[in-house]
């Protein structure tokens, strides 16, 4: 009788340590999941910024390389607070505006180019 005790003991202890294994995982990887969601909602919020910044200095009729220049900075020294890297590029042109956008930390990254009309409806 002494060992069928020690065998469901065992048995308990392997399952305790089972789940404490299993639930540090799920932690482990929920953590990487709302990492690459805040980089990808911060990507997304600046990207609409740039687009913004674009448009009203279109219809302002302000300097659209001024404009972004100056939001770059701001951004660079925000991001940088935050352990965040940003690199931006821009061409303008008679009929759009070019943007190459890359925002990264140390695991990971998402980068895009896009085109802004300089015709608004």
């Amino acid at each position: 009788m002494g060992l069928g005790k020690m065998k469901g003991q065992a048995y308990t202890i392997l399952a305790i340590f089972l789940v404490v294994s299993l639930l540090s995982l799920s932690l482990l990887f929920k953590e990487n999941h709302i990492e690459k969601t805040n980089i990808q909602s911060i990507f997304l919020n600046v990207k609409n910024e740039i687009i913004k910044t674009v448009e009203l200095s279109i219809l302002d009729d302000n300097d659209i390389s001024t404009n972004l220049d100056d939001f770059i900075l701001f951004l660079n020294k925000y991001l940088e607070s935050r352990n965040y890297n940003i690199e931006t590029k821009y061409t303008i042109n008679t009929d759009k505006v070019e943007i190459y956008l890359k925002i990264s930390d140390k695991n990971s990254y998402i980068q895009d180019k896009f085109n802004i009309n300089r015709k608004i409806l």
